[in-house]
């Protein structure tokens, strides 16, 4: 069974792709920032934002920045039809296969400030919204249109400290969608018969 039309890094593990797609659209858009409007540096000590995917946020590493991290929901496969055959040759029992996987990335802007965590989510969501062809080219299907800003709230398991009270989240709540397409032959029915052994 074969894996197409997908860059190499939805091939081989998707979930991780998703993620890091958004934590590198955050860290390109916060690194062409100049130095005080939120420049991301890759020096932890040098960024005036931390970006992660770490969660929760370690506030000794934070100190009084701002940050952003993600959290994927769940995700689901979603049938495109009758088997999800896309394509079938008679001559070889060659069957195509495709899906679509949609799920939702939280992206989790925090701040001290209530005002500034809710000007942060509303930037990227934005800015994600205005880019989201880039993000298409890098594999995935759908980005960056059907977006949920919350609003400014509590910390509480976001970040791993005593001082999450301190500490406010909006939420911008993203819904992605990638493509599977699996080509499998005669010859996988080996698979088949192990299982059925």
């Amino acid at each position: 069974m074969t894996t197409t039309n997908a860059p190499a890094q939805f091939r081989e593990d998707p979930l991780t792709q998703v993620r890091r797609a958004y934590v590198a659209f955050a860290q390109g858009l916060f690194q062409a920032a100049p130095r005080g409007s939120y420049h991301w540096d890759p020096n932890i000590a040098a960024t005036e934002i931390v970006i992660t995917d770490e969660n929760p946020i370690n506030l000794s590493v934070v100190g009084v920045r701002p940050a952003i991290s993600f959290t994927r929901s769940p995700v689901q496969f979603f049938g495109l039809g009758m088997d999800d055959l896309d394509k079938y040759d008679f001559a070889t029992g060659m069957k195509q296969k495709t899906m679509l996987v949609p799920g939702t990335m939280n992206i989790n802007c925090c701040s001290r400030n209530d005002l500034e965590s809710e000007n942060l989510a509303w930037l990227y969501a934005e800015q994600l919204w205005l880019h989201r062809e880039q993000l298409m080219r890098a594999g995935m299907f759908e980005i960056g249109r059907n977006m949920v800003i919350g609003f400014p709230s509590f910390l509480g398991s976001i970040v791993e400290d005593d001082g999450a009270d301190e500490w406010y989240v909006t939420s911008v709540q993203s819904l992605f969608q990638f493509h599977r397409t699996f080509r499998s032959t005669p010859l996988g029915a080996r698979v088949i018969q192990g299982v059925e052994a």
